[in-house]
């Protein structure tokens, strides 16, 4: 997928907020982001499964006849891939894998780069015995055959306060095993730690929410020495002197915080419609992907996670990117003194941010994911990344206060 990534980074570099036609720009980065059928079709080519002319026709028959090769029944809406640009479900995932004989390597890149999704979850018992039989080159019938012989977990809604197995620790443990008999009485005797999911990340997030937010925190210095507050019922929002304007918090401090973070402090979200939402500014935007949209940071997700309640992979791994990328900027605008880039911040930034996504069992950054590409796009184009992806979050909004007017 090399042209298409490629592709997205010479439009990116090409791309600055004070252009003229930077709303025009952004909206042509958006057209380029591919559907699940174009990524599944250069993902077969590239694989060389089919070749490069192969018609909707031919792939769906193609794919038809490894599934049925493979023992799997095949998806019943597998030409709606290709004639309405449906995605897959996670299950449906899992079976393509088997049904194409696709490596451990081949599996985690079908997730990471046309699913938009995370590989195999450490916590979820069947997906570890699929990870597990992808590797050992078994096939889907074996998979299920292990399945039958491990016991059923209940999923919890919350993380539990006693001891967390994290996701690290079970695939490492899993990895080095040989035999699926080791395998089964792993997973029987460890069955009460797979009762939950992205413990990793949620530790990740609890952690930098609280270097964050917590008292004297990173949003606190921030806000008391590099803004002017102004009390809520101030109309003087907006910017000065190169410094945010913002309300004094009162009340929600959670979502006082992620409204800063985002850059949006200044805002009365009131006008939009809402006062505890983002999703009126982040929807019917030719500039602001589906996939962008989909399952984007917000305050009840990220509450949740501080309460230890279940989210989907894609919804945490979005709120700990944005975690990560504002406390790094924020961290070094408090012992700087101001936003702009030092030497080397750039990459140190980007390997931080996929260190925890890989030590949390998520793929790293991918300039093929819409809300990825938001993220690089703010490290690669400025020396003030945290304020290019803030502008991003503020055309959004003035966008939406010029429709509804």
């Amino acid at each position: 997928m090399g042209r298409y990534t490629d592709s997205l980074q010479d439009l990116s570099f090409d791309l600055y907020p004070d252009d003229d036609d930077f709303e025009q720009k952004l909206a042509e980065v958006a057209g380029q982001f591919r559907p699940f059928d174009v990524a599944l079709t250069a993902f077969l080519v590239e694989n060389g499964m089919i070749g490069e002319t192969a018609s909707a026709d031919e792939i769906v028959e193609f794919i038809t006849g490894r599934f049925k090769a493979a023992g799997i029944e095949p998806p019943r809406h597998r030409k709606k891939w290709f004639s309405e640009h449906k995605s897959i479900k996670r299950d449906t995932a899992f079976d393509l894998c088997f049904a194409l004989g696709l490596s451990l390597d081949q599996a985690e890149d079908f997730f990471r780069r046309v699913c938009l999704e995370r590989g195999f979850d450490g916590h979820d018992m069947k997906e570890i015995v699929f990870r597990y039989a992808i590797r050992k080159g078994l096939s889907y019938a074996q998979a299920k055959e292990i399945l039958g012989q491990i016991p059923v977990v209940k999923a919890e809604n919350k993380i539990g306060n006693g001891e967390v197995v994290y996701t690290e620790m079970i695939q490492s443990e899993v990895d080095e095993m040989d035999s699926e008999e080791e395998l089964i009485a792993y997973l029987t005797e460890s069955a009460e730690g797979f009762g939950y999911n992205n413990a990793t990340a949620t530790r990740f997030i609890r952690t930098l929410w609280e270097e964050i937010a917590g008292e004297d925190g990173l949003a606190e210095k921030e806000r008391r020495d590099h803004h002017v507050t102004y009390e809520e019922d101030t109309e003087n929002y907006g910017k000065a002197d190169g410094r945010m304007r913002v309300r004094t918090p009162k009340g929600d401090s959670l979502w006082e915080v992620y409204l800063q973070i985002l850059g949006l402090s200044y805002i009365d979200m009131k006008k939009v419609g809402t006062d505890r939402s983002l999703k009126p500014i982040l929807v019917d935007k030719d500039f602001m992907p589906h996939l962008a949209e989909d399952s984007f940071p917000d305050r009840d997700g990220l509450n949740k996670i501080l309460n230890g309640e279940h989210l989907s992979h894609e919804r945490v791994r979005k709120i700990l990117i944005l975690l990560a990328f504002y406390r790094y900027w924020a961290k070094l605008l408090v012992e700087t003194g101001d936003y702009e880039v030092r030497g080397g911040e750039l990459t140190r930034c980007e390997h931080m941010i996929n260190n925890y996504l890989v030590d949390a069992g998520y793929p790293t950054l991918y300039i093929g994911n819409p809300y990825d590409w938001l993220i690089l796009y703010s490290l690669a184009n400025s020396d003030v990344p945290l304020m290019t992806f803030r502008g991003f979050m503020q055309e959004l909004y003035t966008r939406t206060i010029e429709e509804t007017a």
